[in-house]
C-alpha cells in the first residue's frame, strides 16, 4: 500500500451519474413507449368508429340519393363521409364500373372496408357497392413527433435532475468517503494518536452513517493502542509461561516413555497375530497342538503368569481341558469341570460384554464368586477373561492370570485378546473343515469306481445321442423339403388344371367352327363369338401357364437352396417372396397377413438354402403354434443392413412364450406341442445355422399374447 495516496473521487461521481442518468432515460423510454402506444390504439380505433358510423348513418342515404339519381344530394353526402376523422378515400361502384370517386387513396396505415347499397324497397334492389378507404397515417406522424419531443424534454429533465442529485450526493457523502479513503491508506501505527476527522459537523445525538463509521474507525484506533499496550504485558507474561512449559515438557517426556512402551506391546501383539495368522503349520496342526502353541504365545506377549482354556459343556458346565505356566514352561491336560450356576454372575457378564478385565480378583465383584481358596492356592492376583465364539454361540473361555503382582489391563492388550479368540474360533472351524475334508476322502476314494464305470457308460451313451441328433436335424431338413414338395404340387395343379380345361374347351370350339365352315354355314356373327371366346380362353391358359411356370422357379430354386450348402449372391427381397411363394398352399389357407419391409436393392453373399429354412421355420411356428386359435394374425419382417451386417427382425403377434419356455427354445428336443408332433429340432435348427453357418447373433423376445420377436444379425458377406 503507497502511503500518502490521494483518493480520485471524479470516478465515483462519473460513474454515479452514468448509472443514474442511463437508468432514469430507460424509465422514460418506457413511460413514453405506453402512452405513444394509448395514443396509437386510439387512432385506430377512431378510424373504426368512423367506419362504423358510415356503415350505420351514411348507407341508407347513399343508396336513396342513387336511386333517385339525386346527385346534389350524393356529394353532400359523399362531402360529409370524407369529413369523418381519418376518412381519406371513397370510392361508388355499380357492375364493377367505379361512378364516383373522391377523396387520396393511402397506401400505409389504412383500413378498408365495402359496404352494399341497397334500395330498400318490396325486392331490396342492390344498386352497387361502397368502397371506404381510412387512414391513421396522420396519426402515426404525429406520435413520432410527440415521441421525439417527449423524449428530448425527459432527457433534458433527466439531466438536470441527475445533476443536481450527484452535485447533492458529491457534497454529502463522496467527499467524505475520499476523505475517509485517505485516512486508510495513509494509516501508520506510529501516528495512531491521530483520530480521524471530517470537514463537516457531527451530530452526537443522532448521528448519520458517515459518522458512524467515523466512530467506529476511531474506535477500532483506540483499540489498536489498547493490544500494543496489552502486548507488552503478554510479552512479560510469556517468560513466566515458558517456565512452566517446561515443567510440562518433564511431564510429557514420562508420558512419551509410556506411549513408547505401549507402542512396543502393539509391535508385539502385532508380530504374534502375524505369526499366528500367516503361519501353515500352526493351521496344519491338530487342534490340541494348535492350542499348545497359541497360549503359549499369548503369555509371551501379555507377559503374563498362566493361561487357561476352557470349554463349555452344556449349558450347565465348563470344563478347563488346557493350561499352560510360563514359568515352568509345562502344559497341563487338566479335567477341572465347575458348574455354571455357581458362575452366573461371571458368565452373564461374559456373555454380554464378552471380555472381564479384573485388576483384583478378591475385590473385583464380578469374580467374586469364584472359590477364594483355590485362587489363593494357586496365587493369582490380576485376571483377563474373554469368551470364544463358535457358529454363533459361547464355545468357550480363555483366562490369562498374573501370579506375582496385579496388572492394570491396557485397551491394547483387551483388543489383543479380542483378536486371539477370534483366531481360536478360525482354528475351531478349521478343524472342523479337516474332519469334514477326511470324511469327504474316504466318500470320494468309494466313489472313483463307480464314477469311471459311469463315465464310461455315459461317454457311449453321448456318442448314440449325438449320432441320433444327427439322423433328426437331418430328418427334419427333408420334412420340411417334403412338406415344401407337397405344397408346390398342389398349387401347380390349380394353374395346370385351368389350362387343361382352357385347351379342351378351345379344341372344341376349335371343331365346331370347322364343321360349320366346311358345310359353308359359317355366319358373321358365329365367327366374331368365336375370335372372342378364342381370346379369353387363351388369356386364362397364358395366365395359368405363367403362375405355373413362376411356381416351378421358385420351387426350384428353394428346393436346390435347401438340399445343398452353396454360397452365392442373391437379392434379399425377391429370395423372401420366393420362399413365401412356395409355402403359399399353407398359408392361403389362412386368413393371415405377413408384410415384407426390406429395400428392393438390397444384395447379399450369403447362403440362401440357411435363409430359406430360418424364414420357413420361423413361418410355420407362427402358423402351428403362434395363431394356433386365432382367425387372424400378423407376421412382420424387416430386413435392413446396419454397418457391414444384415439385421432380420421377424414379429408375430400370436400368443407368445411365457419366460420359462422362452429359455429353453433354442435347446435341442424342446417342444410344447409333442402330442401334436413336433420334434422340438426346428429352432435349435435355426440356432446353429445362424451361429455356425452365418457366424452370426440370435436373440428372442416374447410376452404372452403379444407374440414374439426374432432378432437375426449376420455379416453382408458370408464366407
Amino acid at each position: 500500500m503507497n502511503k500518502g495516496r490521494i483518493i480520485n473521487n471524479k470516478k465515483l461521481t462519473i460513474t454515479l451519474f452514468c448509472f443514474l442518468f442511463f437508468i432514469s432515460i430507460i424509465f422514460t423510454i418506457i413511460q413514453t413507449g405506453f402512452i405513444l402506444k394509448n395514443d396509437y390504439d386510439k387512432s385506430i380505433q377512431q378510424v373504426n368508429k368512423s367506419i362504423t358510423q358510415i356503415k350505420n348513418t351514411r348507407i341508407e342515404s347513399l343508396s336513396i340519393a342513387i336511386w333517385q339519381l339525386d346527385n346534389s344530394q350524393l356529394k353532400i353526402i359523399i362531402d360529409n363521409i370524407l369529413k369523418l376523422p381519418g376518412i381519406t378515400y371513397i370510392e361508388i361502384r355499380e357492375n364493377n364500373t367505379n361512378i364516383v370517386k373522391k377523396g387520396k387513396k393511402k397506401k400505409k396505415y389504412v383500413i378498408e372496408k365495402t359496404f352494399d347499397l341497397v334500395y330498400k324497397n318490396i325486392e331490396n334492389n342492390k344498386l352497387g357497392t361502397l368502397y371506404v378507404q381510412g387512414s391513421y397515417e396522420n396519426s402515426i406522424n404525429n406520435i413520432y413527433d410527440e415521441m421525439i419531443k417527449k423524449i428530448l424534454i425527459e432527457t433534458i429533465k433527466v439531466f438536470s435532475i441527475t445533476f443536481i442529485l450527484i452535485f447533492i450526493v458529491q457534497k454529502l457523502i463522496i467527499r467524505h468517503l475520499g476523505d475517509m479513503a485517505n485516512y486508510a491508506l495513509n494509516f501508520d501505527y506510529k501516528k495512531l494518536s491521530i483520530p480521524l476527522k471530517l470537514n463537516k459537523k457531527a451530530d452526537k445525538k443522532n448521528p448519520d452513517s458517515i459518522d458512524i463509521v467515523v466512530d467506529a474507525i476511531n474506535i477500532m484506533r483506540k483499540n489498536l493502542i489498547s493490544d500494543m499496550k496489552q502486548q507488552a504485558k503478554d510479552k512479560t507474561n510469556l517468560e513466566l509461561t515458558n517456565s512452566k512449559l517446561e515443567e510440562e515438557i518433564r511431564i510429557r517426556t514420562k508420558i512419551e516413555l509410556d506411549a513408547l512402551a505401549q507402542k512396543e506391546r502393539i509391535v508385539k501383539q502385532y508380530n504374534t497375530i502375524v505369526k499366528l495368522t500367516l503361519d501353515e503349520k500352526f493351521f496344519n496342526k491338530s487342534f490340541k497342538e494348535g492350542i499348545y502353541f497359541l497360549l503359549k504365545e499369548c503369555t509371551k506377549t501379555l507377559d503374563v503368569d498362566r493361561v487357561s482354556f476352557w470349554i463349555f459343556e452344556g449349558k450347565d458346565k465348563l470344563r478347563c481341558t488346557y493350561r499352560y505356566l510360563s514359568e515352568k514352561d509345562l502344559h497341563i491336560d487338566e479335567n477341572k469341570l465347575i458348574k455354571t450356576s455357581k458362575l452366573t454372575k461371571f458368565i452373564s457378564y461374559i456373555k454380554k460384554y464378552r471380555i472381564l478385565d479384573a485388576y483384583d480378583v478378591y475385590t473385583d465383584q464380578r469374580t467374586i464368586e469364584y472359590n477364594q481358596d483355590d485362587m489363593k492356592k494357586a496365587g493369582i492376583k490380576s485376571m483377563l477373561d474373554v469368551s470364544i465364539n463358535f457358529h454363533d454361540d459361547m464355545y468357550g473361555i480363555i483366562g490369562f492370570d498374573t501370579i506375582k503382582q496385579n496388572k492394570m489391563w491396557t485397551q491394547d492388550e483387551i483388543s489383543f485378546v479380542s483378536r486371539i479368540s477370534d483366531q481360536i474360533s478360525s482354528l475351531l472351524l478349521i478343524n472342523e473343515w479337516k474332519k469334514a475334508k477326511e470324511e469327504i476322502t474316504d466318500l470320494n476314494n468309494g466313489l472313483e469306481l463307480t464314477v469311471e464305470t459311469r463315465t464310461k457308460e455315459l461317454k457311449e451313451n453321448l456318442k448314440n445321442l449325438k449320432l441320433a441328433q444327427t439322423q433328426l436335424v437331418e430328418s427334419e431338413k427333408m420334412a420340411s423339403l417334403g412338406n415344401l414338395v407337397a405344397g408346390v404340387a398342389h398349387e401347380i395343379n390349380t394353374p395346370v388344371g385351368i389350362s387343361l380345361t382352357g385347351i379342351t374347351h378351345f379344341q372344341h370350339i376349335t371343331t365346331e367352327l370347322k364343321k360349320l365352315y366346311d358345310d359353308n354355314n359359317l355366319s358373321q356373327d358365329e365367327f366374331e363369338k368365336y375370335i372372342k371366346t378364342s381370346y379369353e380362353i387363351s388369356d386364362s391358359v397364358y395366365k395359368s401357364l405363367t403362375r405355373a411356370a413362376q411356381l416351378i422357379r421358385s420351387f426350384k430354386q428353394v428346393a436346390v437352396d435347401q438340399s445343398n450348402e452353396q454360397l452365392r449372391n442373391f437379392n434379399i427381397k425377391e429370395y423372401i417372396e420366393e420362399v413365401l411363394l412356395s409355402l403359399h398352399n399353407r398359408i392361403k389357407k389362412t386368413k393371415h397377413n405377413i408384410n415384407i419391409y426390406c429395400d428392393k436393392n438390397l444384395n447379399i453373399q450369403s447362403y440362401p438354402g440357411a435363409f430359406s429354412q430360418i424364414l420357413t421355420n420361423f413361418i410355420m411356428n407362427s402358423l402351428i403354434h403362434g395363431f394356433k386359435n386365432d382367425k387372424e394374425g400378423n407376421i412382420e419382417i424387416y430386413v435392413t443392413q446396419v454397418d457391414n451386417n444384415i439385421e432380420i427382425i421377424y414379429k408375430d403377434n400370436g400368443k407368445g412364450i411365457n419366460k420359462t419356455n422362452l429359455k429353453k427354445i433354442f435347446d435341442p428336443f424342446f417342444t410344447t406341442n409333442r402330442k401334436g408332433g413336433g420334434s422340438g429340432l426346428g429352432l435349435n435348427i435355426v440356432y446353429n445355422i445362424v451361429i455356425n453357418r452365418l457366424h452370426g447373433k440370435i436373440k428372442a423376445t416374447s410376452q404372452i399374447n403379444k407374440g414374439i420377436t426374432f432378432t437375426i444379425t449376420f455379416p453382408l458377406k458370408s464366407t
